[in-house]
């Protein structure tokens, strides 16, 4: 809109305008859209698009300096989400890994209904936190917040492994590369969706499944009249997952070029050091005690108004608590983009 008031219309004219001002629009936005069009249109046309690294100054916290270094540990890792029903669905969690052999690996976590997605949610934070446990340098790769903010959902909806997800936040284990790719690479694309940014770095898909709305749309249809209840079984399902293994296979694959691009221009690291991970061992509080004896009465009632009362005063006591999360969250988001752009 600002564009269009100054009388830039279009691509083209953005590309070739002369102007320096635009009103309500700092000059360096202007130049980073300048070039974003004029990459775009140098690529029309072209099999490959074209790219270029951004560079910033040194020791800022921003584009390719907030890539760390490998790890043989390191995870890649995406959610298939089902938003249709009431406080919608992380039904698959997948992760592309190396095994110690070096090949690899995917792993995958389901939930079908609440109750498994409870399930799924504690078996992937269990893995992740006691791989992280065992490597202090290992890293979480994702692409743009869906992850982070489904973790943090699922931790305050269900009252269970927030001190693991805490820890790992804290300890910036979980690295988004639409961050790193948004202020690191110019890339002539109309879109910086890993879909668009990967005709860089690998071939054309050719899963059966193209794109995450596709997804809904075909887990919906197997909601509806499914042909099978695990992915062995099920044509859908195994079609979703082989689509996750290719998101989670494309994450790797973009943090390895992204990789090398860092070490081609000389950028260096800014982050925290695994020598700086914070391990605290989780307090027990007669808190802490008290609610988890509730919980295990409320698992051994059988009347079930008395199991919901039960399981209410557990998470209860430590409602206020958890209700002052995101405020801490939004806090500390809102510091990182103070760094990133001080």
């Amino acid at each position: 809109n600002r564009l269009e008031t100054a009388g830039v219309l279009t691509i083209d004219e953005l590309a070739s305008t002369k102007l320096n001002v635009v009103p309500k629009l700092s000059g360096d936005i202007l130049d980073r859209l300048q070039a974003q069009a004029k990459i775009q249109i140098a690529s029309e046309g072209a099999e490959t698009p074209l790219y270029k690294v951004v560079l910033h100054d040194a020791g800022r916290a921003l584009g390719l300096a907030l890539l760390p270094p490998h790890s043989n540990s390191d995870v890649f890792f995406d959610i298939e989400g089902f938003p249709l029903i009431d406080g919608g669905l992380e039904y698959l969690w997948g992760v592309a890994y190396f095994d110690e052999g070096g090949n690899r690996t995917f792993r995958d976590f389901w939930g079908h209904d609440h109750a498994q997605e409870q399930q799924a949610f504690i078996d992937f934070v269990d893995w992740v936190f006691d791989r992280w446990l065992q490597d202090p340098s290992m890293h979480i790769y994702h692409y743009a917040s869906y992850e982070v903010t489904a973790l943090r959902r699922l931790m305050g909806r269900y009252g269970i492994r927030e001190y693991e997800v805490d820890t790992l936040l804290r300890n910036e284990v979980f690295v988004d590369l639409y961050n790193v790719v948004r202020h690191g690479v110019l890339v002539g694309e109309p879109s910086y969706s890993i879909k668009n940014v990967e005709h860089i770095y690998r071939g054309k898909r050719d899963t059966d499944v193209a794109s995450g709305s596709e997804s809904i749309v075909v887990y919906e249809e197997w909601r509806a009249n499914p042909d099978g209840m695990t992915w062995e079984e099920s044509a859908v399902l195994n079609a979703i997952r082989d689509y996750n293994i290719d998101d989670c296979n494309s994450t790797q694959e973009l943090t390895e070029w992204l990789r090398a691009e860092q070490s081609a221009n000389n950028i260096d690291y800014v982050g925290r050091a695994p020598d700086e991970a914070e391990k605290e061992v989780e307090e027990e509080t007669e808190i802490t005690s008290l609610r988890d004896r509730l919980l295990e009465m409320s698992e051994n009632e059988t009347d079930d108004d008395k199991c919901s009362v039960l399981r209410n005063l557990a998470w209860l006591l430590e409602f206020h608590k958890r209700e002052n999360k995101p405020t801490w969250w939004r806090l500390f988001d809102r510091l990182g983009l103070f760094i990133s752009y001080r």
